[in-house]
């Protein structure tokens, strides 16, 4: 974090999917949120996953239900 703030950047990289969405990675994430340092990602095909990724917020019990129906 000392280098990060610093001024040096960091990438962090999974070899299973996204990375920082249900692997340590948030932990990353979460203390990046709150030492005021930007967090930010490539494109990811399901934006879902990746906002939930880039909250920093736990994400262990994270559940999408789908969409609100669109009303006529």
């Amino acid at each position: 974090m000392k280098e990060i703030k610093s001024g040096k950047r960091a990438y962090l990289m999974s070899d299973a999917g996204l990375p920082a969405f249900c692997d340590p990675g948030q932990l990353l994430v979460n203390a990046c949120h709150k030492q005021g340092i930007k967090v930010t990602a490539t494109p990811f095909p399901n934006s879902i996953a990746l906002a939930v990724a880039l909250s920093g917020f736990p994400h262990d019990s994270f559940v999408f239900s789908g969409f609100v129906p669109v009303k006529e």
